[in-house]
């Protein structure tokens, strides 16, 4: 993997575990999915 490839994931990682997000009430997207995992009902087919 070259350098600016792992730069690349490590800002993808960052903007998805780290960085607040306005859009989403000031929390990161990674939170947001979880909630959303968390509050959906589970199928039992």
């Amino acid at each position: 993997m070259g350098e600016v490839e792992l730069a690349a994931l490590r800002w993808v990682y960052w903007q998805n575990t780290k960085c607040l997000h306005e859009a989403l009430d000031y929390v990161t997207p990674q939170e947001v999915e979880i909630e959303y995992h968390l509050t959906q009902p589970v199928n039992t087919g």
